[in-house]
C-alpha cells in the first residue's frame, strides 16, 4: 500500500463443504474483513476479522446436526517489502488473537510468517509464490503445532479492468490429533469497475481427502 493509503477488503460470502462416509461439514463465513494501511513505501499494517461464521456438521448415520455460529478471531499483521519499494518480495508476520466464538475462532493465539513474492513474466502474465510457516492452534484447542506450505499461482490481465488467476496451495499440518496435508486448486476472476474498487469471485477444489471438496468466495475491495 502507498504511504497514507487505506484499503478495505471484504469477503462477502465464503462457503466450503467437506464430507466423507461418516459426516458432511458446511462452513459459511460472512464479512471476512481485512483493513490495510500503508505506513511508508515498504511497510503496511493489517487487521482482519470474520464478522460471522456458521458451521454445520451432519452425521450421515443418525442425521444429527451439530451447529456452531459466531464471530472469528482478530488477526493483526505487518508486511514489509524487502529490497526496493514495490519490490518482488515481502515478509509478513502475523498474530491471531483468540477473541472469537469457540468453534468459529481457534480459541488460542497463533502466529506465522509469510513471504509473498510476485514476478512479472511479461506484459500480460505474472507469477506469485507465497511460502508460509505457522504456529497454528491444535484442533482440540490446546496448544499449537507446526503448519507449513505455500501457494503458487499464475495471473493474467484480460484488459485494463479484468484479470484471472490459477493457483495451487499445499499445507502440511502436524496436529496433535493427527497429521494431515491440505491441498487445493483455485480459479479467481477480478473486475475493476473503477480506479479504486475491485470485485472478486473465486472457486477452489480440494485435491485430496483432507481438503474441503469445494469452496466458493465472492468479495470486494475499495481503496480510500
Amino acid at each position: 500500500m502507498a504511504p497514507g493509503t487505506l484499503m478495505l477488503e471484504v469477503g462477502a460470502v465464503d462457503w466450503s463443504m467437506q464430507q466423507d462416509a461418516a459426516q458432511r461439514t458446511e462452513f459459511w463465513r460472512y464479512a471476512q474483513t481485512l483493513l490495510r494501511f500503508g505506513v511508508d513505501e515498504r511497510t503496511e499494517l493489517q487487521a482482519g476479522w470474520t464478522a460471522y461464521g456458521d458451521l454445520r456438521v451432519r452425521d450421515k448415520t443418525t442425521g444429527d446436526v451439530t451447529h456452531i455460529s459466531g464471530y472469528g478471531d482478530l488477526r493483526l499483521a505487518v508486511q514489509h517489502g524487502l529490497g526496493s519499494p514495490n519490490g518482488p518480495v515481502a515478509a509478513q508476520l502475523y498474530v491471531a488473537l483468540p477473541l472469537g466464538t469457540n468453534g468459529i475462532g481457534d480459541g488460542y493465539w497463533a502466529t506465522g510468517l509469510l513471504l509473498p513474492m510476485s514476478f512479472a513474466l511479461n506484459e500480460r502474465f505474472s507469477l506469485g509464490v507465497t511460502p508460509e510457516a505457522d504456529a497454528a492452534v491444535n484442533r482440540d484447542w490446546h496448544g499449537r503445532h507446526l503448519a507449513f506450505g505455500g501457494a503458487v499461482g499464475v495471473g493474467a490481465n484480460l484488459g485494463r479492468s479484468a484479470s484471472v488467476s490459477i493457483d495451487v496451495s499445499v499445507f502440511r499440518i502436524d496436529d496433535s490429533l493427527g497429521d494431515t496435508t491440505v491441498a487445493k486448486a483455485g480459479l479467481a476472476f477480478a473486475l475493476q469497475p473503477g480506479e479504486n474498487t475491485q470485485l472478486d469471485i473465486s472457486a477452489l477444489a480440494g485435491l485430496n481427502r483432507d481438503s474441503p471438496a469445494v469452496e466458493l468466495v465472492c468479495g470486494v475491495a475499495h481503496r480510500f
